[in-house]
């Protein structure tokens, strides 16, 4: 899945930039500070150059905290996440994640982050008073047995009400963007997101906090990078 995955990501950073600017503009309490940089527009720019992005490494994922002061991205081909933290008006340098795992998302309050691990299941660590607590599975309703590219799941993306979307399949053509429902202190059976998103592979999701919208990748019919 490694090797796959690391081809086809180059554009991803865009991407995520691009969504959660407009997720830091309007649900957001607060100004998002992107390194400095200029606030994402309509068109693409290269974000983070020789920090964030860097030459002859495939970076993407790239995710803020709801309060805007940790921003962690994954890294290949060492198939790592890193942290930079916002303090003093001016951001640390990347370190190695707390986790061990990539492609991030937070819970609505930041107290949860969430990932996937080499082994083709979903994790999270929630936050304590004392830093970031242990790696926890969101459980077998989400998490299926064996890591064949068939059973994977990864890329999670939580929405405000708890909601985890997700996506199954690491085969490009039979990708699925699956959700699950949050109550009683568990996740419930997921649901296939079915037509027309899941036609010809749909994966590596991201859904606004709010649900107003979603982007995600698909090598369907028109596709002009065969994961567009």
């Amino acid at each position: 899945m490694t090797s796959n995955k690391s081809d086809k990501l180059k554009h991803y950073l865009f991407i995520a930039i691009t969504a959660l600017s407009v997720a830091c503009s309007g649900q957001i309490p607060f100004a998002c500070n992107y390194l400095n940089e200029p606030k994402p527009s309509k068109t693409p720019i290269l974000f983070g150059k020789g920090v964030v992005s860097v030459e002859g490494e495939n970076t993407h994922a790239c995710t803020f905290s709801p309060d805007g002061n940790m921003l962690i991205f994954s890294r290949y081909p060492e198939g790592k996440s890193y942290i930079m933290m916002f303090a003093n008006d001016q951001w640390t340098n990347p370190t190695e994640a707390f986790f061990t795992g990539k492609e991030t998302s937070f819970s609505a309050d930041g107290k949860k982050v969430f990932y996937y691990k080499s082994d083709g299941d979903i994790y999270y660590n929630e936050k304590t008073e004392s830093g970031w607590g242990n790696s926890i599975s969101v459980g077998t309703a989400i998490n299926t047995p064996g890591s064949t590219m068939d059973v994977i799941e990864y890329y999670p993306s939580v929405t405000d009400d708890g909601t985890l979307f997700f996506s199954r399949n690491g085969k490009w053509t039979e990708g699925r963007i699956m959700y699950s429902t949050y109550s009683n202190g568990q996740y419930n059976a997921p649901v296939d997101i079915g037509l027309p998103v899941n036609t010809g592979g749909a994966l590596h999701e991201y859904v606004a906090p709010d649900k107003s919208y979603m982007i995600f990748n698909s090598p369907q019919a028109g596709s002009y990078t065969g994961l567009d």
